[in-house]
């Protein structure tokens, strides 16, 4: 499947629905998608840095090499996700969900835990 779109940077989505949608090789830096829906889409390849992803929902989604540094996903809903060399680091995650959250390493579910992350498996 070709992707929705290669490159969004410094831009704004707020609110915008990409349920199932298959995500791959997109480069979204410093873009604003608080309150997002990523339900049960499929992320590849995706480079998150810095943007902020406040009250997204990704519930029932699968994110592989997912770069989520800098990202700000307070609050976002990640029940039921399925993760494959996702990178926290400097990612914000108070009262995030993670109920029944697959894949997570012990480390990012230590980092997760560590920092306000709700229901990590």
């Amino acid at each position: 499947m070709h992707p929705l779109f290669t490159n969004i940077i410094s831009s704004s989505f707020l609110g915008n629905s990409f349920f199932r949608k298959s995500l791959t090789r997109i480069e979204c830096r410093q873009t604003e998608l608080e309150e997002a829906t990523f339900q049960q889409a499929q992320l590849s390849d995706v480079d998150f840095t810095n943007s902020s992803l406040f009250g997204a929902n990704f519930e029932g989604a699968t994110l592989s090499k997912v770069n989520l540094t800098g990202v700000n996903l307070e609050g976002a809903n990640l029940e039921n996700t399925v993760w494959h060399g996702a990178t926290f680091s400097n990612t914000s995650v108070a009262n995030a969900v993670f109920s029944k959250a697959q894949g997570l390493t012990a480390d990012q579910k230590r980092y997760l835990k560590e920092n306000g992350a709700l229901n990590v498996p």
